[in-house]
């Protein structure tokens, strides 16, 4: 009976493994986790009943907009200004029409729930 450890064969230089194998194994599974809905480096616009929560990118902070701080809301092209009790707060985006479109339907929505007037869109 023969047995081996891969890692010990690895280790020792007894066994190459190409570099671009492990680069192409990289390439392959980041985006997946990265990027995934639920990943929390992944941009997103989610709304709940008590806030708006923003993430521009990858590299970016999450933003937490409470509803109750937001007196309104102004579409433009990518761009959502929320004006707010202190400051305004500017989420620029760069996505397809289609998912704009998805973003500012949904936000207008959660917006009349509140009694929060939108302009735009």
């Amino acid at each position: 009976m023969v047995s081996f450890s891969l890692l010990g064969l690895i280790s020792s230089g007894k066994m190459q493994i190409p570099t671009n194998l492990f680069l192409g194994i990289f390439m392959i599974i980041t985006p997946l986790f990265l990027l995934s809905e639920k990943s929390i480096f992944s941009p997103k616009v989610k709304i709940t009943n008590e806030h708006v929560l923003l993430k521009n990118g990858f590299w970016s902070r999450s933003k937490k907009l409470p509803w109750a701080t937001i007196q309104q809301i102004v579409f433009g092209s990518y761009k959502i200004i929320f004006q707010m009790n202190e400051k305004n707060h500017i989420f620029q985006y760069d996505s397809d029409s289609e998912v704009s479109i998805q973003i500012k339907n949904a936000l207008r929505e959660g917006a009349e729930e509140k009694n929060i007037p939108v302009i735009g869109g």
